[in-house]
């Protein structure tokens, strides 16, 4: 299972991951990127009625529940021009460093919108719904199934 930096964080402060496994960044251009390709439980918490050896993974699911769900658009500009959105992401993830990220490997632009009614947006140039897809699923910020590809 792969998680984000973030998560590898909550995952070392809950004790769920011992700082030991916790495995070299990789670098993308100027960002660095951190993966935990495994998680190993530092002590038993409950033998209680459920199986400790069932493998159950609802309790560290990489993108949270699975009915959070993220929003990727193409919206028409003017002729051949077009805009990529991105909403629901989590609030916790650092939105400009993604898009910087995204900037360099998509060789287009963009930025953060900050929206009343849907909160952070990404915005970026070009019909990128696809690269953007791959690009949560590879860096592990989302789980497949949470993302919907709008008009594709």
């Amino acid at each position: 299972m792969k998680t984000s930096h973030f998560r590898t964080c909550i995952l070392v402060c809950n004790g769920i991951l011992r700082l030991s496994e916790i495995p070299r960044p990789r670098r993308v251009g100027r960002v660095v990127f951190f993966r935990a390709d495994f998680l190993m439980s530092v002590e038993v918490h409950n033998f209680g009625i459920s199986d400790p050896f069932a493998n159950d993974t609802s309790q560290f699911s990489v993108g949270g529940s699975s009915t959070h769900l993220i929003h990727i658009r193409n919206q028409q500009r003017n002729g051949r021009k077009s805009v990529t959105t991105v909403q629901g992401l989590d609030k916790a993830l650092d939105l400009k460093k993604m898009v910087r990220a995204l900037k360099k490997e998509l060789n287009c632009n963009g930025t953060v919108i900050e929206d009343a009614d849907y909160g952070s947006v990404i915005q970026l140039q070009g019909d990128q719904r696809h690269a953007v897809k791959e690009f949560l699923e590879r860096e592990a910020i989302c789980l497949g199934e949470q993302i919907r590809i709008h008009g594709a």
